[in-house]
C-alpha cells in the first residue's frame, strides 16, 4: 500500500492486508496495523519504518504525538513507546480522552 501526498512517498510493507492507518496529531508519524496483528510506526518525513510490533494492536498517540500506546496481545498489557525512536518508554502516558460507544436505543 502506498501513501502519497507526503514529502517522501511512503510504501507500507506488511505481510497481510492493512486494516488501520492513524496519523499522529503533528503528522510526523503514521501507525499502520494489519490483519495478522502487526503494528508498525512510520516516520512520514523520511518515508521509513521506525519499529514493528508483532502481536499488537494500536490504541492511541499521546496528544503531542511523541508517544504511541499499543496493546501487547501476548500478555494484554499496554506498551508505551517513543514514536520517534520506537524505544519502549517508562514515562507515564496519560489518556486524556476516552471514546465511548453511542447510547443504545
Amino acid at each position: 500500500m502506498a501513501i502519497e501526498g507526503l514529502r517522501h512517498p511512503l510504501l507500507l510493507r506488511h505481510g497481510a492486508p492493512v486494516t488501520e492507518l492513524v496519523f499522529s496529531p503533528d503528522g510526523k508519524r503514521l501507525v499502520s496495523a494489519d490483519r495478522e496483528q502487526t503494528v508498525k510506526v512510520w516516520d512520514t518525513a523520511a518515508g521509513q519504518e521506525v519499529i514493528t510490533f508483532p502481536k499488537a494492536s494500536f490504541v492511541a498517540f499521546s496528544p503531542d504525538g511523541n508517544r504511541a500506546i499499543l496493546e501487547d496481545l501476548k500478555n494484554g498489557k499496554a506498551v508505551v513507546c517513543d514514536a520517534k525512536t520506537g524505544k519502549k518508554s517508562c514515562s507515564p502516558c496519560r489518556i486524556v480522552q476516552a471514546i465511548e460507544p453511542p447510547p443504545l436505543g
